[in-house]
Parts: C-alpha cells; structure tokens; sequence
C-alpha cells in the first residue's frame, strides 16, 4: 500500500504532529508543520518513507526524528 500525504497544514499538535510507520511506501511532502507539542514529523520502526520539501517549526522537541530503526527512509529538502 502505498499513501501520499501532501500539502497539508499541522499545526499545535498536543504530541507528535506526523508520524510513519510500517511497511508500504509513505510519501510525505510539502507539509508545514508547526507547534508539535513534542516532534513534529516521525519515522517508528519498520518506515518505509521519503519526507521531502517539508517546513517544521516551533516544536518543543524536535523537528524530525528517527525513532527505531527504518527499512528505507529518505530525508530531503526540509
């Protein structure tokens, strides 16, 4: 399965704003993100993703991470 998550707008999420996990193909791109209470974009185990062209601003915590270990992840242009 394969999910595009695109053009969208997070913003003063009370955790995490995004996060990808499992298998299957995730693209996440041109995403602004603001206000994560902790991170704002996540990869947990298993992420098979590409988070590209993405703004993230104003987290307490982090703006990326990489949780547990990933099968394929690509981090580009944030």
């Amino acid at each position: 399965t394969a999910v595009t998550f695109e053009d969208n707008r997070l913003q003063s999420a009370n955790g995490h704003a995004l996060y990808v996990k499992g298998t299957g193909r995730k693209l996440v791109r041109r995403n602004v993100v603001e206000g994560a209470r902790w991170i704002g974009l996540v990869a947990y185990a298993d992420a098979e993703a590409e988070l590209r062209d993405n703004r993230v601003e104003g987290t307490a915590y982090a703006g990326i991470s990489v949780v547990e270990p990933v099968r394929s992840l690509l981090i580009a242009g944030n």
